[in-house]
């Protein structure tokens, strides 16, 4: 019998016990690393994974591949370049919404989405309107090398030297698009920074629209999806 991906991934998380407490609280046993950690004092949910061991785990079962990111895919998206929508579909390599990984200064999406293929999170561009006037404003689809930053770095980083310089997206016209006052930063989620951008790295995108079929057991079809959604949290003890 034939098992897809998606079909393994919807039993394990049929079997995840999840347990959110008010409290911090750390694991006795072993402590997983997560590509995209918490801060130390922040109080986090516990995710716990109870993962079936039983012997039916052994057989194997024809599927596509999972995602690996250490992997090359070769397909149409350029490796060099973030696609992005706004909507839940995945896009494919065509069209014109997509920008140069180096215009993508969110830290946190770039941390995700190697880790995991993509991120999803309010976005904004530093770009001029028609009359040259710069600020951030939703995404332009014309534009692929304009600075595109993220909510989930306020505070934390930001543009300079070092990181934490100027960890806040600046609001005003024409002034510098970072400013170490967080009393200046844009208002995120009010227009016209409230955009909810999905990223894509370019390399998913070539896997999942032309994905490799392997055989592989139970067992290591559910170690695979557990990796790509341990890679796609964050602040949470697991």
């Amino acid at each position: 019998m034939v098992v897809s991906l998606k079909r393994v991934a919807w039993a394990s998380a049929a079997i995840m016990l999840t347990m959110v407490v008010g409290s911090p609280a750390w694991a006795d046993d072993v402590e997983l690393l997560l590509s995209t950690p918490a801060s130390a004092n922040a109080a986090k949910p516990n995710l716990l994974f109870i993962l079936d061991s039983s012997y039916s785990m052994t057989s194997v079962e024809t599927s596509q591949e999972p995602y690996d990111p250490g992997t090359i895919y070769t397909g149409p998206c350029h490796l060099d370049k973030y696609y992005w929508t706004t909507s839940s579909s995945i896009p494919n390599c065509g069209g014109q919404y997509r920008i140069y990984k180096s215009a993508f200064l969110c830290d946190q999406g770039i941390t995700q989405a190697a880790a995991a293929g993509s991120y999803t999170d309010t976005m904004a561009m530093y770009r001029p309107n028609s009359k040259n006037k710069w600020k951030w404003r939703q995404l332009n689809k014309n534009r692929d090398s304009n600075a595109v930053e993220c909510k989930a770095d306020s505070g934390v980083h930001g543009y300079g030297p070092n990181p934490g310089d100027e960890p806040y997206a600046r609001t005003g016209t024409n002034v510098d698009p970072y400013t170490s006052n967080e009393n200046s930063e844009v208002d995120w989620g009010t227009k016209p920074t409230h955009q909810i951008i999905t990223m894509y790295d370019s390399n998913y995108l070539n896997w999942y629209h032309n994905p490799p079929g392997s055989s592989m057991s139970r067992t290591a079809i559910m170690k695979a999806v557990t990796k790509n959604v341990l890679g796609s949290v964050r602040d949470v003890n697991v």
